[in-house]
């Protein structure tokens, strides 16, 4: 059960990893692009929703992590 509960957190953290680094990469794109290039207009509407795409993943990792810190969280004595 406990590498079970180890596969999961490092499973979600990975993951959270990932979509951050996604979330990243169409940020740093759609800031450079430059408003002489013909297609930017274009460009900018694909990225701008994979962004939103990558933003959506991001949120629900962090929250699955979150879940998943809260629901394994130890409590201790006081």
């Amino acid at each position: 059960m406990r590498e079970q509960a180890s596969y999961s957190s490092e499973w979600l953290l990975q993951e959270w990893q990932f979509r951050r680094e996604m979330v990243n990469y169409y940020f740093g794109v759609l800031s450079r692009l430059t408003p002489h290039d013909n297609d930017a207009n274009q460009r900018w509407r694909e990225l701008n929703g994979k962004l939103s795409t990558e933003l959506i993943a991001f949120r629900h990792a962090g929250d699955g992590l979150r879940s998943y810190e809260q629901g394994h969280a130890t409590v201790s004595p006081v």
